[in-house]
């Protein structure tokens, strides 16, 4: 009775969105990081570029998914 019309608003909403975009910038930025550490400090090129490839293609994918899902 009390939870049958308990749907989120319009302005909840909005702070999903906001909360997920800002996650994902982070993740992006993040993961550049740590790609850039590798190349430099660790001198494992080839490790750090798969990371960044994949990490990359998934960033995208969800991304994607997420603004798509949205409309």
């Amino acid at each position: 009775m009390f939870f049958k019309n308990a749907k989120p608003t319009a302005e909840q909403n909005k702070g999903t969105d906001k909360a997920i975009k800002i996650s994902h910038e982070f993740y992006g930025w993040a993961l550049f990081g740590h790609a850039i550490y590798s190349i430099f400090f660790l001198s494992a090129f080839n490790a750090s570029f798969w990371i960044l490839v994949c990490g990359s293609v998934i960033y995208s994918v969800s991304n994607f998914y997420f603004s798509s899902k949205k409309k």
